[in-house]
Protein backbone atom coordinates (compact mmCIF):
# COMPACT_ATOMS: atom_id res chain seq x y z
CA UNK A 1 0.00 0.00 0.00
CA UNK A 2 1.43 3.37 -1.03
CA UNK A 3 0.45 7.06 -1.26
CA UNK A 4 -1.59 7.08 1.91
CA UNK A 5 -1.39 7.40 5.67
CA UNK A 6 -2.25 4.35 7.75
CA UNK A 7 -3.59 4.48 11.30
CA UNK A 8 -1.62 2.35 13.74
CA UNK A 9 1.52 1.85 15.79
CA UNK A 10 4.43 2.50 13.42
CA UNK A 11 6.86 0.29 15.34
CA UNK A 12 4.47 -2.64 15.18
CA UNK A 13 3.80 -1.94 11.49
CA UNK A 14 7.53 -1.84 10.70
CA UNK A 15 8.10 -5.08 12.63
CA UNK A 16 5.62 -6.75 10.28
CA UNK A 17 7.12 -5.31 7.08
CA UNK A 18 9.66 -7.59 5.44
CA UNK A 19 11.71 -5.82 2.78
CA UNK A 20 13.39 -2.42 2.42
CA UNK A 21 11.17 0.02 0.52
CA UNK A 22 12.06 3.57 1.60
CA UNK A 23 14.35 5.97 -0.25
CA UNK A 24 13.91 8.77 2.30
CA UNK A 25 12.69 8.36 5.86
CA UNK A 26 11.66 11.52 7.70
CA UNK A 27 11.25 10.74 11.39
CA UNK A 28 10.00 13.55 13.62
CA UNK A 29 9.16 11.62 16.79
CA UNK A 30 7.79 13.00 20.05
CA UNK A 31 10.61 14.73 21.92
CA UNK A 32 9.62 13.39 25.38
CA UNK A 33 9.33 16.87 26.86
CA UNK A 34 5.64 16.88 27.79
CA UNK A 35 3.84 18.07 24.67
CA UNK A 36 0.09 17.49 24.77
CA UNK A 37 -0.88 14.96 22.09
CA UNK A 38 -4.36 13.52 21.89
CA UNK A 39 -3.45 9.92 22.80
CA UNK A 40 0.35 9.70 23.14
CA UNK A 41 2.10 10.19 26.51
CA UNK A 42 5.07 12.49 25.83
CA UNK A 43 6.62 12.15 29.28
CA UNK A 44 8.13 8.70 29.60
CA UNK A 45 11.12 7.77 31.75
CA UNK A 46 14.45 8.42 30.04
CA UNK A 47 15.23 4.72 29.85
CA UNK A 48 11.85 3.81 28.36
CA UNK A 49 12.00 6.64 25.84
CA UNK A 50 15.50 5.88 24.60
CA UNK A 51 14.78 2.13 24.49
CA UNK A 52 11.74 2.87 22.29
CA UNK A 53 13.83 5.18 20.09
CA UNK A 54 16.44 2.50 19.53
CA UNK A 55 13.74 0.03 18.46
CA UNK A 56 12.18 2.27 15.83
CA UNK A 57 15.59 3.47 14.61
CA UNK A 58 16.63 -0.15 14.01
CA UNK A 59 13.44 -0.81 12.06
CA UNK A 60 13.87 2.34 9.98
CA UNK A 61 17.42 1.32 9.16
CA UNK A 62 16.22 -2.12 8.08
CA UNK A 63 13.54 -0.70 5.78
CA UNK A 64 15.81 1.94 4.17
CA UNK A 65 17.30 1.22 0.76
CA UNK A 66 21.08 1.01 0.73
CA UNK A 67 21.45 4.33 -1.11
CA UNK A 68 18.66 5.98 0.88
CA UNK A 69 18.66 8.78 3.46
CA UNK A 70 17.09 9.08 6.88
CA UNK A 71 16.33 12.38 8.62
CA UNK A 72 15.73 12.36 12.36
CA UNK A 73 14.32 15.54 13.91
CA UNK A 74 14.91 16.23 17.59
CA UNK A 75 15.13 19.01 20.17
CA UNK A 76 18.08 19.95 22.33
CA UNK A 77 17.10 17.62 25.15
CA UNK A 78 17.82 14.30 23.41
CA UNK A 79 19.72 15.08 20.23
CA UNK A 80 23.03 13.71 21.49
CA UNK A 81 21.28 10.57 22.74
CA UNK A 82 19.74 10.01 19.30
CA UNK A 83 23.08 10.56 17.57
CA UNK A 84 24.74 8.03 19.87
CA UNK A 85 22.00 5.48 19.18
CA UNK A 86 22.35 5.92 15.43
CA UNK A 87 26.09 5.38 15.62
CA UNK A 88 25.51 2.32 17.82
CA UNK A 89 23.27 0.67 15.21
CA UNK A 90 25.65 1.41 12.34
CA UNK A 91 24.22 4.47 10.62
CA UNK A 92 26.57 7.06 9.11
CA UNK A 93 25.88 10.72 9.89
CA UNK A 94 26.06 12.76 6.69
CA UNK A 95 24.78 16.12 7.94
CA UNK A 96 23.79 17.89 11.11
CA UNK A 97 21.08 20.22 9.82
CA UNK A 98 19.45 23.08 11.74
CA UNK A 99 15.98 24.48 11.17
CA UNK A 100 16.25 28.00 12.60
CA UNK A 101 13.01 29.82 13.29
CA UNK A 102 12.06 33.14 14.84
CA UNK A 103 9.15 33.44 17.20
CA UNK A 104 7.78 35.94 19.69
CA UNK A 105 8.55 35.72 23.40
CA UNK A 106 6.21 35.99 26.34
CA UNK A 107 7.20 37.81 29.52
CA UNK A 108 9.72 40.46 30.42
CA UNK A 109 13.47 40.23 29.88
CA UNK A 110 13.95 39.84 33.63
CA UNK A 111 12.20 36.48 33.42
CA UNK A 112 14.66 35.08 30.87
CA UNK A 113 17.34 32.81 32.32
CA UNK A 114 18.90 31.47 29.11
CA UNK A 115 19.24 32.35 25.43
CA UNK A 116 16.03 31.83 23.48
CA UNK A 117 15.56 28.44 21.88
CA UNK A 118 15.02 28.94 18.15
CA UNK A 119 16.01 25.73 16.39
CA UNK A 120 15.28 22.09 15.70
CA UNK A 121 18.07 19.61 14.95
CA UNK A 122 17.72 17.36 11.91
CA UNK A 123 20.30 14.62 11.63
CA UNK A 124 20.84 13.06 8.22
CA UNK A 125 21.96 9.41 8.21
CA UNK A 126 22.78 6.85 5.56
CA UNK A 127 23.85 3.23 5.35
CA UNK A 128 26.24 3.53 2.42
CA UNK A 129 29.09 5.89 1.64
CA UNK A 130 27.26 7.20 -1.42
CA UNK A 131 23.64 7.98 -0.53
CA UNK A 132 21.45 9.74 -3.06
CA UNK A 133 21.83 13.52 -3.04
CA UNK A 134 20.82 15.93 -5.81
CA UNK A 135 22.36 19.31 -5.03
CA UNK A 136 21.40 20.79 -8.39
CA UNK A 137 17.68 20.33 -7.65
CA UNK A 138 17.89 22.63 -4.62
CA UNK A 139 20.66 25.04 -5.69
CA UNK A 140 20.48 28.66 -4.52
CA UNK A 141 22.34 31.74 -5.77
CA UNK A 142 25.82 32.13 -4.28
CA UNK A 143 27.59 35.28 -3.10
CA UNK A 144 30.18 34.63 -5.80
CA UNK A 145 27.39 35.05 -8.34
CA UNK A 146 25.38 37.82 -6.68
CA UNK A 147 28.12 40.04 -5.24
CA UNK A 148 31.38 39.32 -7.01
CA UNK A 149 30.45 38.07 -10.48
CA UNK A 150 33.09 35.39 -9.95
CA UNK A 151 33.50 33.27 -13.08
CA UNK A 152 34.53 30.28 -10.94
CA UNK A 153 31.01 30.02 -9.53
CA UNK A 154 28.76 27.30 -10.87
CA UNK A 155 26.16 29.20 -12.94
CA UNK A 156 23.44 26.96 -11.49
CA UNK A 157 24.12 28.26 -7.97
CA UNK A 158 25.44 26.57 -4.83
CA UNK A 159 24.30 23.78 -2.56
CA UNK A 160 22.32 25.25 0.38
CA UNK A 161 24.02 25.59 3.75
CA UNK A 162 23.07 23.26 6.58
CA UNK A 163 21.14 25.97 8.47
CA UNK A 164 17.66 26.66 7.07
CA UNK A 165 15.76 29.71 8.30
CA UNK A 166 12.02 29.21 7.91
CA UNK A 167 9.17 30.65 9.96
CA UNK A 168 7.67 28.48 12.66
CA UNK A 169 4.12 27.24 12.06
CA UNK A 170 2.48 29.34 14.76
CA UNK A 171 -1.07 28.95 16.03
CA UNK A 172 -2.52 31.45 13.53
CA UNK A 173 -0.57 30.13 10.52
CA UNK A 174 -2.71 28.76 7.66
CA UNK A 175 -0.77 25.46 7.73
CA UNK A 176 -1.27 24.91 11.46
CA UNK A 177 -3.06 21.69 12.41
CA UNK A 178 -4.96 21.81 15.69
CA UNK A 179 -3.25 20.00 18.55
CA UNK A 180 0.18 19.68 16.89
CA UNK A 181 2.68 22.12 18.35
CA UNK A 182 5.77 20.73 16.60
CA UNK A 183 4.70 21.10 12.99
CA UNK A 184 7.32 21.63 10.27
CA UNK A 185 6.81 23.85 7.19
CA UNK A 186 5.92 21.99 4.01
CA UNK A 187 8.12 24.36 1.99
CA UNK A 188 11.17 23.32 4.02
CA UNK A 189 10.39 19.63 3.72
CA UNK A 190 10.01 19.96 -0.05
CA UNK A 191 13.67 21.02 -0.30
CA UNK A 192 14.81 17.91 1.57
CA UNK A 193 12.54 15.64 -0.46
CA UNK A 194 13.96 16.99 -3.73
CA UNK A 195 17.55 16.67 -2.57
CA UNK A 196 17.39 13.30 -0.81
CA UNK A 197 14.70 11.22 -2.50
CA UNK A 198 15.24 10.18 -6.09
CA UNK A 199 12.44 10.87 -8.59
CA UNK A 200 9.89 8.09 -8.32
CA UNK A 201 11.25 7.11 -4.89
CA UNK A 202 9.38 6.54 -1.65
CA UNK A 203 9.20 8.88 1.34
CA UNK A 204 8.27 7.12 4.58
CA UNK A 205 7.26 8.90 7.80
CA UNK A 206 6.67 6.79 10.92
CA UNK A 207 5.39 9.81 12.89
CA UNK A 208 3.59 12.03 10.36
CA UNK A 209 1.59 14.13 12.87
CA UNK A 210 0.35 16.98 10.67
CA UNK A 211 1.18 15.12 7.46
CA UNK A 212 3.59 17.84 6.27
CA UNK A 213 6.22 15.37 5.05
CA UNK A 214 3.67 13.38 3.06
CA UNK A 215 2.25 16.54 1.53
CA UNK A 216 5.77 17.61 0.55
CA UNK A 217 6.39 14.22 -1.05
CA UNK A 218 3.13 14.39 -3.00
CA UNK A 219 3.88 17.92 -4.20
CA UNK A 220 7.33 16.77 -5.36
CA UNK A 221 5.84 13.78 -7.22
CA UNK A 222 7.34 11.15 -4.94
CA UNK A 223 5.54 8.17 -3.54
CA UNK A 224 4.79 8.38 0.16
CA UNK A 225 3.58 6.41 3.15
CA UNK A 226 2.91 7.37 6.74
CA UNK A 227 1.84 5.41 9.80
CA UNK A 228 0.16 7.61 12.41
CA UNK A 229 -0.85 6.49 15.90
CA UNK A 230 -3.73 8.95 16.35
CA UNK A 231 -7.00 8.25 14.47
CA UNK A 232 -7.81 11.97 14.55
CA UNK A 233 -4.46 13.01 13.12
CA UNK A 234 -4.73 10.26 10.48
CA UNK A 235 -8.08 11.59 9.30
CA UNK A 236 -6.73 15.14 9.12
CA UNK A 237 -3.68 13.97 7.15
CA UNK A 238 -5.84 12.12 4.62
CA UNK A 239 -8.09 15.16 4.25
CA UNK A 240 -5.06 17.37 3.59
CA UNK A 241 -3.62 14.92 1.05
CA UNK A 242 -6.94 14.56 -0.75
CA UNK A 243 -7.18 18.33 -1.06
CA UNK A 244 -4.01 18.51 -3.16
Amino acid sequence: MMNTCLNGDSLRWMNNTTNPFADLIIADPPFNIGYQYDIYNDKKSEDDYLSWCEKWLLECKRLLHNDGNMLVCMGDEHITDIDALCKKIGLRRENWIIWHYKFGQNGKLETRKRFTKSKVHILRYAQSRNPYFDAASVAVPSDRQKLYNDKRADPRGKCPDDVFTFKRIAGTHHEREKGIATQMPVSLLRIWVRAMCKPGGVVFDPFPGSGASLIAAKQENRKYLGVELSPNYTKNILDRLNAI
